[in-house]
């Protein structure tokens, strides 16, 4: 049985662990990684996130979303590069 390591000590995250950290599920995380939503590296086939760095995009996005609050603007910005349908009801 592998020991727990908790994750405020350790510098590198494997992508299960940050799935945890972040509260979200795996294969999203994966997803994160691959599009450049989450700073991390690949060492041979295994893939790995800084803890620093992560925490660091995340404080950013904290502010980001604080102004817009503050600026009155509501709701998620949809993505760049993403098509948003909307249906005019008659």
């Amino acid at each position: 049985m592998k020991p727990k390591v908790d994750t405020q000590e350790k510098r590198w995250l494997s992508v299960t662990e940050t799935a945890v950290y972040l509260g979200i599920h795996l294969q999203t995380a994966y997803d994160y990684f691959y599009r450049g939503l989450i700073p991390g590296a690949r060492i041979g086939k295994t893939l790995r996130i800084d803890k620093k760095r992560l925490d660091e995009y995340l404080e950013k996005q904290t502010e980001k979303s604080e102004r817009r609050a503050a600026s009155g603007l509501r709701g998620p910005r949809p993505e760049p590069g993403l098509a948003v349908q909307s249906r005019a009801l008659v």
